[in-house]
């Protein structure tokens, strides 16, 4: 089991999957993991106060000595979910996976690996994804790159992250206050820690279907983002820049409906002023 301060088992990957009622989604997403090459790993799944079929979905695993299964009778969110998941991990590194996405890459665990071994100050390795369009996504790739960012957008997919367990823990893990956000906001502290990178592998691809962002999850959005760039001013770089765009932001889109045409081009020259389509 792992504990603040403790490195791990060397070589072993602990992935963490929270999940709640879906069952239908939670077998491909368990089994892309287990069909992972070349790399010991683990999968400690917690069953979040699910009440539909997962408890079966999960018992069908039961003969996989990697499958750990932790089931809680009420719901107590993402953030607690995953940081129980990692307090009982035995492995050094921490990987991530949504009930509803799935690898797409058998040496995804692999290559995140290798990375991890050749640069001991690594913290924190995501990769490319296809996105609920089946765009590829691909965020920048080096640290200096991906520090210009933090402060205005969050630049991990995460269901494609792998974390050093030592430092996920030295930074306290998730902050289970959060209800929204929760990835961005421990991503910036753990790059106060070490070094930050992306592969450009294309490894995940995210829930089929183009998910619609309601108006109150991206009022949500944009309030947290004013509030991170202003706790890690600090720690990055362009905070001024950051904030006025985000309060921009606000103000604008209290103004012009979220899907219409000058939120579509938003769009496109957002994607393009941070270069996340490549192909």
């Amino acid at each position: 089991m792992g504990a603040p301060g403790e490195a791990g088992e060397a070589g072993l990957v602990s992935v963490l999957l929270s999940t709640r009622n879906r069952a239908a989604s939670l077998g491909v997403a368990m089994q892309s993991v287990l069909d992972q090459e070349g790399v010991d790993l683990e999968l400690i799944v917690v069953n979040d106060g699910s009440t539909d079929a997962t408890a079966a979905v999960l018992a069908a695993h039961g003969d996989d000595s990697r499958v750990r299964v932790f089931h809680q009778e009420e719901s107590r969110g993402l953030p607690a979910s995953l940081n129980r998941a990692a307090k009982e991990a035995r492995g050094a590194l921490l990987a991530r996976v949504d009930d509803d996405d799935r690898w797409i890459r058998r040496d995804k665990l692999l290559l995140q690996r290798a990375a991890f071994e050749a640069s001991p100050d690594l913290v924190l390795l995501g990769t490319g994804y296809r996105d609920e369009a089946q765009r590829a996504i691909r965020n920048p790739l080096r640290d200096a790159d991906i520090r210009k960012q933090m402060l205005f957008r969050c630049p991990f997919c995460h269901p494609s992250v792998v974390m050093r367990a030592s430092a996920f823990h030295a930074v306290g893990g998730y902050d289970e206050a959060m209800t929204y956000g929760e990835d961005w906001e421990l991503w910036l502290r753990l790059g106060t820690t070490g070094r930050l990178g992306n592969l450009g592998e294309l490894c995940v691809e995210k829930a089929g279907g183009q998910k619609t962002l309601s108006a109150q999850n991206f009022d949500r959005q944009l309030h947290l983002a004013v509030s991170l760039a202003g706790t890690h001013r600090d720690s990055y770089p362009g905070a001024s820049r950051a904030l006025g765009m985000h309060r921009f932001s606000r103000w604008f889109f209290d103004r012009f409906p979220l899907g219409g045409a000058v939120h579509r081009a938003l769009s496109r020259a957002y994607r393009g002023v941070f270069s996340l389509e490549r192909d």
